[in-house]
């Protein structure tokens, strides 16, 4: 599996069908997909450049800091730690730019994403209300958990740790 900087078209089917796993708007998604530096995980061997398997999109935040914006690895990979690498990779990105802190934002109600980034030493910082709705271009009938998804959690955690 290699990690690297994604270079390419960010219109590409590959990158798009990852960002709308990662994120259930595409208002959204239309004003972040040319921000920041995206990485890319490729699943092959080293004579070729590999399969697109998972992304992860960093965005410069407020000062110091850098958001993971997306994160999503393909159905068929998921599982493997190519998630961990790719959180790796974003720790690197706000690294080498001097950030000392990384953030992330998810819904409340994604209770599996909560875990998997608190186990990646994300720590919760603070929830906003009311960021999923129609006007921020969501459905209001959007549900993750058996819970309607109205709610964001925000985390970080040191770049250093």
């Amino acid at each position: 599996m290699k990690i690297e900087v994604f270079v390419g078209d960010r219109d590409d089917a590959t990158i798009q069908t990852l960002l709308a796993m990662a994120d259930d708007s595409t208002t959204a998604i239309t004003a972040y997909v040319g921000a920041g530096t995206m990485l890319v995980a490729r699943d092959g061997d080293d004579d070729d450049d590999g399969v697109i398997v998972g992304l992860a999109l960093c965005v410069p935040g407020e000062a110091g800091t850098m958001e993971l914006k997306a994160l999503a690895v393909a159905p068929s990979h998921q599982g493997g730690g190519v998630g961990t690498l790719l959180v790796n990779g974003a720790v690197r990105v706000a690294s080498d730019v001097d950030a000392y802190v990384l953030t992330v934002a998810t819904a409340t109600a994604d209770i599996q994403n909560i875990a998997f980034y608190q186990r990646r030493g994300f720590r919760c910082l603070r929830i906003e209300r009311d960021a999923f709705t129609e006007a921020t271009g969501y459905r209001d009938d959007l549900v993750a958990n058996g819970i309607r998804v109205r709610d964001r959690i925000w985390l970080d955690r040191p770049v250093s740790a």
